[in-house]
């Protein structure tokens, strides 16, 4: 079950909200955890399951983690971290890694075939797992309190808002609002002014400019052009963009009504003047996780040659947590080589220079690495690419580039590129009076969820990028 689906909108959401707006205080979250965990079961059947493993085991660990003395502290926690990895390992990248043995088997001519049945990957696993080491962590390192409740760390850990694709919260920032909240009628108003925005994020701007993308990545290599090779990047760029932003919104509004104020995930990436900045308004949660739990640990905060090998190692992780397939882990380590030379750049020149140039060429970077983690395997992914930089040419042309863009099409791209690069921190300024100014918003926000769900209701076509990770 997707927040973009009539069954979310107008059955699951109403009748919860309608549930626990009037349950007083001290029962809330006991509401709340059975909400989170039907919310998954009605997305993921029997894996809610794997779920409630997660919330039980987790509470306990850091429960013993708390307790013991610090060198057995540290084994258990390392082993807290090894049960919490193993899931992840079992249902994401037990193909891949049997995949490089049987390709190792051969390489040293041993013919045993190591197969395994495909299995399907629990909505949310890499989301709510990394979640778990990072309150693990925390209570190891005494940063946090571990709660007490099974029930409250239960509401955090699937809190429904954000279970399936973030934001990676870190428990120090909920941990008051799990135990106490307050719902205001001001909360409340500004919870679906958000998720109304990122609703319109996901179906009248992600979707359409989609179907561009999936039609061009579907095409076949002897008819992909220079021009439409780039506009099928660029588009799925502002795909994954408004796709995973607007998810983002939706769940960061969802969490305001329920009176939890969950973190930023997105900041305008595409504005961006450096990979390291584009990284900094990018998924920020999880760069952060990476930043605060790797990084950092393997010493890559100081200015030394094991600084730029950590960049690389960590986003090498960062491209393996996206996806398990070589596409994903080339484009991982592409992301970390161009940090380690912008690090060098600015550890050598005192800053990374920035320029008319920087804003483009930094989205181009950005459009390449998209390009190639869309295409299904690395033959096509090299092919895109060559198309990309000129080096291969198409056989055949049937469509030209007008093709994808109708005059539908055309006013959406126009949309989504003033929202994806206009500073909107000038939007606030705009307007003469506070009520004039909230008047519009509120009026435009009711023009989009009018829209949103008129297209919900026309189109099939409704995928959440982020889902698969």
């Amino acid at each position: 079950m997707v927040f973009s689906s009539n069954i979310f909108l107008f059955v699951f959401l109403p009748s919860f909200l309608l549930l626990y707006v009037p349950t007083p205080r001290r029962y809330k979250n006991h509401l709340l955890l059975l909400a989170n965990l039907l919310f998954y079961a009605l997305g993921t059947g029997t894996y809610v399951l794997l779920l409630a493993i997660s919330v039980i085991a987790n509470y306990v660990f850091a429960r013993i983690i708390l307790q013991l003395a610090d060198r057995w502290k540290t084994y258990f926690f390392w082993l807290s971290v090894v049960f919490n990895l193993s899931f992840l390992v079992y249902y994401k990248y037990r193909a891949f890694l049997l995949g490089i043995s049987d390709s190792a088997l051969h390489f040293f001519g041993v013919d045993i075939p190591v197969t395994a049945p495909e299995l399907v990957l629990p909505l949310g696993i890499s989301f709510f797992t990394f979640q778990a080491i990072s309150y693990l962590a925390d209570v190891y390192l005494e940063q946090v309190e571990p709660t007490k409740s099974l029930v409250d760390f239960g509401t955090y850990h699937s809190l429904f808002p954000q279970l399936l694709a973030g934001p990676i919260v870190r428990y120090s920032e909920v941990a008051a609002q799990v135990v106490t909240r307050n719902l205001t009628w001001e909360g409340a108003a500004e919870g679906t002014y958000r998720f109304t925005l990122g609703l319109g994020k996901k179906l009248l701007i992600a979707n359409p400019i989609g179907s561009v993308s999936e039609a061009i990545f579907s095409l076949p290599q002897a008819e992909l052009g220079f021009v439409v090779a780039w506009l099928g990047a660029f588009s799925y760029g502002l795909q994954a963009y408004y796709d995973f932003a607007g998810y983002s919104d939706m769940a960061i509004g969802l969490g305001r009504i329920l009176g939890f104020k969950l973190p930023e995930n997105f900041n305008q990436p595409f504005r961006a003047q450096s990979i390291t900045e584009f990284w900094r308004r990018w998924h920020i949660t999880l760069f952060r996780w990476f930043r605060d739990y790797v990084f950092i640990p393997l010493g890559g905060s100081r200015p030394s040659v094991r600084s730029y090998f950590a960049l690389v190692f960590v986003f090498v992780l960062c491209g393996l947590w996206h996806g398990p397939t070589p596409n994903f882990v080339i484009w991982g380590a592409y992301q970390g080589v161009l940090m380690a030379i912008e690090r060098y750049v600015a550890i050598r020149y005192g800053r990374v220079q920035r320029g008319i140039w920087a804003m483009p060429l930094t989205f181009g970077l950005t459009v390449l690495g998209f390009a190639f983690i869309r295409c299904s395997d690395l033959s096509f992914g090299w092919h895109y690419l060559s198309v990309m930089v000129g080096i291969s040419r198409p056989e055949v042309v049937y469509y030209p580039i007008w093709y994808y863009l109708e005059a539908d099409k055309q006013f959406v791209y126009a949309v989504a590129i003033f929202f994806a690069w206009f500073p909107v921190e000038r939007l606030s300024a705009l307007g003469t009076a506070g009520g004039v100014r909230l008047a519009v918003k509120y009026a435009s926000a009711f023009v989009v969820m009018a829209l949103s769900v008129i297209s919900l209701s026309a189109s099939s076509f409704n995928p959440f990028i982020y889902f698969r990770f």
